[in-house]
């Protein structure tokens, strides 16, 4: 038995593809994990809700009060040709479509009557799906029984996955078999087929998954997923140029784990599907956020931390007083929200000898303002276009160019101390850099946090995880935010362990650098590995998913290895032994 990742990389010729006269997403999911609610999109918008009322929210005394009015997906980079190319979404309610996103799969194969359409959905399994799904279709010693088809759930029938017999019958449409929707594989086919008890799968990096127990131990309480891509619409945001890059979003909670009531997690599979690289690439989330009352709101950055965060601007919620126009606020009682990155856009390092994998956290934050609302200064105001006025922003500049400068509002193009972080500091903190100690006026701000900088060349793909946090009722003015970093930390060390449930030991676990049985060293255009008292199976790959060469090494056993013909890549090499399992990256020439 095995995992499949169903890969089939198609560079496009876009040339040859027509662009398709596509709309934005309007389809609305809102799920509820413990006392939060989000409400996400198929815009681009990741959390937007079609009424205008607040994406994500938070119960409070029975009624819900606002945290985050919206958020969106902000992809750009450079051309070979030096050609800035960007993707965005802001705000897509009341009547507005500011996205450069839309639903669908790029696939020049792939032709039906209204492939947006089709694609304009959530495919949600929950744990109980999955749970339900293992009880009908497997035997206490492992064999998979017969049953009626029907009787599984129909989250799990729907699913898509590579040649899934039943998706045309419950979605309505044909399934494209060229993008990787992760499964488990009973039998190891290649095909989905859930009633020979394959599974939907939760299959980021640091999931190590052997046995349909695994599949359960490992699953979110709720996981839903959209796809997504920029080049079968206009750019309405922007109104640039696509980048051709498809982005699978998955949402996903456990909100049942000690300490995770009011996390939930987004993680993005970014694809380019165009036949040209793309040069300092970052990847950007922008949220609007609205802690309550959205008149009131101050942010501020925690680069050690790979975390941007909310707050109020005094110890009571609202303005005037706790009162607030059109909403529900806090009042006294008013928590901090942030969010981080988990998992960063990753890059290919050329610095090292030999190159190898760089794995990257939170390159840059910055705030804009609404600025309609107070007195602000115009650089520090909502990028209206071209792309590169929204490009700057994720490279970490204000959208007029100029660099982010430490103090005050963090705009003086006078002074040479500059930053990629604003507002770098703990309001708590009054020799640090805050919002609360620079003594801006409030304002309805935003704020938009990215990763990145490096190269995404055509077939590139990586996940991005990032983390919603929301500690309540802590001590106002100028809190402290220990409490939400110690949060972060412990979602941390939820992923870092597999995203494996405390109550479960089974399976093999993804482990750290210290305590293997097992030495793992790169050399030239290569790597050498030597086993200590276990038996070790060595397995390198493409970065595709297909096996290259398999290697069994006895206790006490070393091999060096070297590229040998192979075309410059990137490789995965597989170590792995009766419990253990890790994965490196390396880069061959």
């Amino acid at each position: 038995m095995k995992i499949i990742t169903c890969i089939t990389m198609l560079l496009l010729s876009f040339a040859a593809m027509a662009q398709q006269n596509c709309t934005p997403g309007k389809a609305n999911l809102t799920v509820t994990s413990g006392n939060i609610s989000q409400t996400l999109s198929t815009s681009g918008a990741m959390l937007t809700e079609a009424s205008g009322n607040a994406a994500y929210q938070i119960k409070v005394n029975d009624k819900w009060v606002p945290i985050i009015y919206e958020g969106g997906i902000w992809l750009g980079g450079v051309t070979p040709s030096n050609d800035v190319k960007f993707s965005g979404a802001t705000y897509v309610v009341a009547g507005t479509d500011y996205t450069d996103w839309y639903p669908g799969v790029l696939d020049s194969a792939y032709n039906i009557t209204n492939p947006c359409l089709n694609w304009d959905r959530f495919f949600t399994v929950t744990y109980k799906d999955i749970e339900a799904a293992i009880n009908l279709l497997y035997s206490s010693n492992g064999t998979i029984n017969t049953i009626d088809c029907n009787q599984l759930p129909s989250h799990v029938l729907a699913w898509p996955g590579k040649g899934n017999p039943h998706f045309k019958n419950i979605n309505g449409f044909e399934l494209p078999d060229i993008y990787e929707i992760p499964f488990y594989d009973y039998n190891t086919d290649g095909i989905y087929e859930p009633c020979k008890g394959d599974l939907p799968l939760f299959n980021p990096k640091d999931v190590v998954v052997n046995n349909h127990m695994d599949v359960l131990n490992t699953f979110p309480d709720h996981l839903s997923l959209n796809i997504l891509n920029d080049a079968l619409g206009n750019h309405n945001l922007s109104g640039g140029q696509p980048t051709h890059i498809e982005v699978h979003q998955y949402a996903f909670d456990y909100h049942t784990q000690d300490s995770l009531e009011q996390t939930t997690f987004f993680l993005y599979k970014l694809i380019n599907k165009s036949s040209e690289e793309l040069n300092k690439s970052y990847f950007g989330l922008w949220f609007d956020p609205d802690l309550g009352c959205y008149l009131d709101d101050f942010g501020g950055t925690s680069s050690a931390n790979n975390l941007i965060y909310f707050y109020n601007t005094d110890a009571e919620d609202g303005s005037p007083g706790s009162s607030c126009p059109g909403t529900n606020s806090f009042g006294s009682e008013i928590p901090i929200s942030a969010i981080s990155l988990l998992d960063g856009l990753d890059e290919v390092s050329e610095i090292s000898d030999p190159p190898g994998w760089l794995r990257k956290g939170m390159t840059s934050a910055v705030y804009f303002n609404n600025c309609s609302v107070g007195a602000v200064d115009p650089a520090t105001c909502d990028p209206v276009g071209p792309d590169l006025d929204f490009y700057n922003p994720l490279r970490g500049r204000w959208h007029t160019s100029e660099p982010i400068t430490i103090g005050g509002n963090g705009y003086n193009p006078g002074s040479t101390d500059t930053t990629l972080f604003v507002y770098d500091g703990n309001p708590s903190d009054f020799n640090s850099w805050s919002m609360c100690s620079s003594g801006v006026s409030q304002a309805d701000i935003r704020m938009l946090m990215s990763t990145g900088g490096g190269t995404l060349a055509p077939g590139f793909r990586d996940d991005i995880i990032a983390a919603i946090h929301t500690v309540s009722n802590v001590p106002y003015p100028c809190p402290d935010i220990q409490p939400v970093i110690d949060v972060n930390k412990a979602a941390h060390n939820f992923k870092n362990n597999g995203w494996r449930r405390k109550s479960t030991t089974s399976g093999t676990y993804q482990v750290g650098d210290t305590n293997l049985p097992w030495e793992f060293k790169l050399v030239d255009n290569g790597f050498a590995l030597t086993s200590e008292d276990e038996k070790i199976t060595v397995s390198i790959n493409d970065i595709t998913g297909k096996s290259i060469s398999t290697k069994v090494l006895a206790a006490h056993q070393q091999i060096n290895w070297q590229n040998d013909g192979l075309a410059p890549q990137m490789l995965i090499i597989n170590v792995s032994c009766s419990n253990l399992k890790k994965a490196y990256k390396i880069i061959v020439h």
